[in-house]
């Protein structure tokens, strides 16, 4: 249950928009009561949803810089399960204010007796504190024991403090950190004689990537495996499971590992149990390593890597069954098979999460107008628990238009092109907001709402949207209601 103090902390913090001058690209410390030190970072998101993120210590300073550096994982090679890895390291606490709506109800009655009992009244849009922990390989829980929340009140004084001794001035004045600079200190509170104080802490060395080397303890299995035929030439990486598990039912939801391991030669792929926690556990994916192999009868004439983790993993069982590892950049074949086990299961991770986090189910739906120009519009009624992309689809079928790989996006505030509030189908950072996560219900919209729709950025087909009804109804499949005039043919693509 979130305290009183909590709530109260978290609405001063929203009424001073201390966003406003202090910028998602800094962070500053905060010198915790108890001696720890904390590291906070502000940011405004473009649909205006504001959060805080406490990230404790150095370890927690560090999950902070690899999701600020993600922008590196969209180089070439890409990897969806290098990005989606970095995504789920972040090891901190969260105030993200959001709709009532994306609330769970027992916390939509915590704030309603909250704000009823101190004359609180809630308008306007991302009004509402949704107090988060993240842990690292976890799926985000919305729970808080006393010392979390007593540090995020902590971090939310801080920030209030700072923003007072801004008093209007830039950030420079203070020389306020930006995350991605390789600076050697970084800005600090600390709450002295009732006042805080600004100093300046050594800004946290970077932490060498850190593998477990397992080793392979089961010599019967060692033993048996040695009396099989050597077949192959296995092309082996490490990889995070798309889906989380539950082993137990208290126990957080996790993203295990597993194993890929293919026969280049043949694309036979075996299949190797997951393991949940593998840093605490690595021996256990060596036994499924070896299980899997006994169970075929033979074991790999050589393996071959292209990571520091995976040659980690291997090292101490290639040695035993001296087996030939080596460590090559390019695995094709390894390519191949990694991007169809992520067509099997990385979008329905991507649903999982999100419903997890924030289960929304709406009996609501929405009746669209379309215009592409004066006298040519489609009408589409659609599902409250809809996405965005749905949307987008409806409209390509309804405009009879061919989807063919192009890029979209919605802006909210009706102006193409606007940062203010918009939402893209491939955002270009993090903190873009996803037309493939986003659903109707949760965007503010409202009976009379205007917005534009882009579809393929070369040609720029514009559309103008705008809410005629909402129906306290859902709708299994979006249907065009109306139709009128002829659209425009599509270019043939070149």
């Amino acid at each position: 249950m979130i305290s009183d103090k909590l709530y109260s902390m978290a609405f001063k913090f929203k009424k001073k928009k201390v966003w406003d001058m202090i910028l998602n690209v800094h962070v500053f410390a905060v010198k915790l009561s108890d001696g720890n030190t904390g590291y906070i970072n502000i940011t405004n998101s473009i649909s205006g949803q504001g959060c805080l993120s406490l990230y404790m210590g150095d370890k927690g300073f560090n999950c902070l810089r690899t999701i600020t550096e993600m922008d590196k994982l969209l180089s070439v090679p890409f990897s969806p399960f290098k990005f989606q890895e970095a995504l789920i390291q972040q090891e901190c606490l969260k105030c993200l204010f959001v709709e009532k709506n994306q609330l769970t109800e027992e916390e939509q009655n915590e704030i309603t007796n909250y704000t009823s009992s101190h004359d609180i009244r809630l308008p306007g849009k991302n009004a509402y504190p949704q107090f988060i922990k993240y842990t690292t390989n976890c799926i985000p829980v919305i729970s808080l024991n006393e010392q979390e929340q007593e540090y995020l009140c902590e971090a939310f004084s801080a920030s209030v403090a700072l923003l007072d001794l801004l008093n209007g001035k830039m950030t420079y004045t203070f020389d306020i950190t930006k995350i991605y600079d390789e600076s050697d200190t970084i800005l600090s509170l600390e709450l002295q004689k009732g006042k805080y104080v600004t100093g300046k802490v050594p800004t946290p060395k970077r932490s060498p990537m850190q593998y477990p080397f397992p080793k392979a303890s089961n010599d019967v299995a060692v033993a048996r495996l040695k009396k099989q035929n050597k077949v192959g030439i296995w092309e082996c990486e490490i990889i995070r499971f798309p889906q989380p598990v539950q082993n137990t039912p208290d126990e957080v939801p996790n993203y295990p590992v597993v194993l890929i391991a293919i026969e280049n030669t043949t694309d036979y792929f075996l299949s190797i149990s997951p393991v949940s926690y593998y840093e605490e556990n690595p021996e256990k994916l060596i036994d499924n390593f070896m299980t899997a192999f006994l169970e075929h009868g033979f074991y790999p004439k050589e393996i071959k890597v292209r990571d520091d983790r995976t040659y980690a993993f291997a090292e101490d069982i290639c040695k035993k069954l001296k087996i030939p590892l080596t460590m090559e950049k390019e695995l094709k074949v390894l390519d191949e098979a990694e991007l169809t086990f992520w067509d099997h299961f990385g979008i329905a991770e991507k649903e999982y999460q999100k419903d997890k986090i924030t289960p929304i189910t709406v009996k609501q739906s929405y009746i669209i107008s379309v215009s592409i120009y004066s006298g040519c519009y489609r009408h589409i009624r659609i599902s409250g628990n809809s996405k965005l992309s749905d949307l987008h689809t409806s409209i390509l079928n309804a405009f009879e238009l061919k989807e063919e790989d192009h890029e979209h996006g919605f802006f909210m505030d009706n102006k193409i092109w606007s940062n203010e509030d918009c939402y893209l189908a491939n955002p270009p950072y993090p903190e873009f907001a996803s037309t493939y996560d986003s659903r109707l219900s949760q965007i503010g919209l409202y009976k009379g709402k205007q917005f534009k729709y882009l579809f393929d950025f070369r040609y720029a087909w514009k559309f103008q949207c705008k809410v005629l009804q909402i129906i306290e109804a859902d709708t299994k499949d979006p249907v065009t209601v109306k139709a009128k005039g002829d659209a425009p043919k599509q270019p043939t693509k070149v």
